[in-house]
């Protein structure tokens, strides 16, 4: 766990910062879409975790706070959201 944490967020990897944006912007499309086509809640939330991980990591390594609060809020109603 801490090896994929370090990758994440190692500065050196210039190229790290705009997956993790676009892979966080598809994850969070696909789950919306699947929400809207009332496929199962438990997979949509699903998606939305891996989206706010991949925003959260993306906002560290870019040094945005807001960006990294208003994830780190979606990644904790998305937990509420698996485990209901």
């Amino acid at each position: 766990m801490q090896a994929v944490a370090r990758v994440l967020l190692m500065p050196s990897a210039v190229w790290m910062t705009p997956l993790l944006m676009a892979m966080g912007a598809l994850f969070g499309i696909a789950g919306t879409w699947l929400l809207y086509i009332n496929a199962s809640v438990d997979f949509v939330f699903a998606l939305y975790l891996i989206s706010n991980v991949a925003w959260i990591s993306a906002s560290i390594r870019s040094r945005q706070f807001w960006l990294f609060v208003m994830n780190a809020c979606y990644l904790g109603i998305s937990l509420l959201g698996v485990f209901k």
